[in-house]
């Protein structure tokens, strides 16, 4: 990462990748397919530059508008998504996520440790 400008994320179908999460904390700016997990989190213009899946023009298109980007552009958008990583990505917020999964699927409100007396890592 420490040696790129841009990271590309042209993936067909994908949910929340891990490469992900980690240009956005590292303040790498994005080009990504809006598909799956990435498209929920990220906005185009505002934390990446997105294109349809699949769609090769999209991708250049996308791709460009990066190139031409100000320096400023790029950071300020690299900032606005490690901000999203930081809010949205977190193990609690992970958790949380989870839990309410489970609650939906047994209809059982699932307990937890509370985080802050735990020393689990979340």
């Amino acid at each position: 990462y420490a040696a790129s400008d841009l990271i590309v994320l042209p993936s067909h179908y994908d949910g929340f990748p891990n490469v992900l999460i980690e240009a956005m904390v590292l303040g790498k700016p994005l080009i990504a397919a809006a598909v799956g997990g990435m498209a929920d989190v990220l906005v185009d213009g505002e934390t990446a530059f997105l294109f349809p899946p699949g769609d090769e023009a999209g991708c250049q298109d996308a791709i460009a508008r990066a190139v031409d980007a100000s320096d400023e552009a790029l950071q300020t958008m690299a900032a606005r998504a490690m901000a999203v990583a930081r809010e949205q990505c977190d193990a609690r917020t992970e958790t949380a996520r989870y839990l309410d999964v489970l609650d939906r699927i047994t209809g059982e409100k699932p307990t937890c440790q509370d985080s802050q007396s735990s020393s689990a890592p979340f």
